[in-house]
């Protein structure tokens, strides 16, 4: 069951990937795109899971993203992110979904290192607009995430508990790709070390 909903909630489980199942199906071999990702930084599997590694350098990432789309359900992932030297999330790792004709497509991050703290957000619309909530519910370490996507529905779970909810017809129904990415940018305070981010396993159930 996902971790902290209701079992009323929860329909049958669609997906049950593995660190090993994750590196051997999804793309992590197409180079980088867009302004945040310049470089291309090293995805491999490891003891503690898929390992996903900057350099440090400004502008470096490392990604891999699912070959499938899907809608609607609930989305779990255990992921492991690096500490910086203050305490806080290394750099800008993140957990997301994203459609095509980005960011009209929509995006959901279900869990993003902004500024050292843990973020949700929802972007949609030609502009870029968004629904946002930061706060520490997830810190340096191991954590579980979970995603419930409904019809004009998000919700977001840390370790069992409800971060944040949305309710709100910018909500998109439309098919997205899965992403796990560390970069070395800006939006996650620069640290200047190499910095890492594990992925243990991905599991999607139905909703009820």
């Amino acid at each position: 069951m996902p971790d902290g909903i209701p079992a009323g909630e929860v329909g049958s489980l669609v997906l049950n990937d593995s660190a090993a199942d994750i590196w051997n199906t999804w793309d992590h071999t197409s180079p980088p795109a867009g302004a945040d990702c310049e470089t291309f930084g090293t995805v491999a599997l490891g003891s503690a899971g898929l390992d996903l590694t900057t350099d440090g350098e400004f502008g470096n990432c490392a990604k891999i993203t699912s070959t499938a789309t899907y809608g609607y359900g609930i989305f779990e992932a255990r992921i492991w992110v690096q500490a910086s030297p203050d305490g806080t999330i290394a750099n800008w790792p993140a957990f997301y979904l994203a459609g095509p004709d980005w960011p009209v497509g929509g995006e959901i991050d279900g869990f993003e290192g902004m500024g050292g703290y843990d973020s949700a957000s929802f972007h949609y619309s030609a502009d870029d607009a968004m629904l946002t909530e930061q706060d520490r519910a997830l810190r340096p370490g191991w954590n579980v995430v979970d995603v419930v996507w409904k019809p004009q529905t998000l919700v977001v779970y840390c370790n069992g508990q409800k971060f944040v909810a949305w309710d709100s017809p910018v909500i998109t129904s439309q098919p997205m790709w899965i992403t796990f990415d560390i970069t070395t940018g800006t939006d996650g305070d620069t640290t200047g070390q190499p910095s890492s981010m594990a992925v243990d396993y991905l599991r999607i159930w139905r909703n009820a």
